[in-house]
């Protein structure tokens, strides 16, 4: 699986030390058959944390870490920009500094 590429490993951070204070939590939804290549490629952007599809109307969860606050437009203007049928549905951010 680490040959194709199907899972990476990865190290846990003080992410607020390497200077990523802001975790923003989305709750986005796409139609069912883009859902697996739009996570794929959402999981391999290196402010992606965690990518996870669930049931519901929100059928898809992501954790980003970024520089600050003002990081969060830009972020998002990357995402309509790569993804159109993506919807932002929700955005929390419970920690930032």
């Amino acid at each position: 699986m680490l040959r194709d590429g199907d899972i990476t490993l990865r190290c846990d951070f003080a992410h607020p030390l390497a200077g990523l204070p802001t975790l923003v939590v989305y709750r986005m939804a796409l139609p069912h058959g883009l859902l697996g290549p739009t996570a794929q490629a959402l999981a391999r952007l290196p402010q992606v944390r965690l990518c996870a599809s669930v049931s519901g109307r929100h059928n898809l969860l992501v954790q980003v870490l970024l520089h600050g606050l003002a990081a969060i437009d830009p972020f998002e203007a990357q995402l309509a920009d790569a993804f159109p049928a993506l919807e932002i549905k929700d955005r929390t951010s419970p920690c930032t500094r």
